[in-house]
């Protein structure tokens, strides 16, 4: 659409799965396109970004936070051409099973994101830089977009 100045952002907090693979692909090509960008944002061991469960699967980049200050964010992207392995291992860590946790407060959430060490993580990042870095994301943005 030429009258929305893009890329449109979004930055989401323990958000649940929004598609399924084909969405993902869709998702992907607007980010390649340099029209979109996401930035999912979750507490380690929150459940409802584990869900649903089949057939649905994260777009954008995730930032998993953490209880223990000390310990960093961690980020990562679905990268459709990681190898099995790598899907595997994300896959994991994004499960019901990995997540489960009866007893959690969402408002914990906003307390990590205060932790100095994640301050200074997230603010040494750049989504701009995430985006262009084809070994993570998988492609290359659009150069009549830069």
């Amino acid at each position: 659409e030429p009258d929305i100045v893009g890329p449109v952002t979004c930055i989401a907090y323990s958000a649940p799965r929004v598609g399924d693979r084909q969405f993902l692909a869709a998702t992907q090509h607007l980010e390649k396109m340099g029209e979109l960008r996401i930035i999912r944002v979750n507490p380690d061991n929150d459940t409802i970004p584990t869900t649903p469960v089949l057939g649905y699967a994260h777009v954008g980049f995730q930032v998993r936070l953490f209880e223990n200050e000390n310990k960093l964010p961690d980020i990562s992207y679905p990268n459709l051409q990681q190898g099995f392995w790598s899907w595997f291992a994300i896959s994991w860590s994004n499960s019901v099973i990995a997540s489960l946790n009866f007893g959690y407060d969402h408002s914990d959430q906003i307390n990590r994101v205060r932790y100095a060490n994640t301050i200074k993580f997230l603010q040494k990042i750049s989504l701009n830089d995430l985006y262009n870095d084809d070994t993570v994301v998988g492609f290359k943005i659009n150069e009549d977009y830069e």
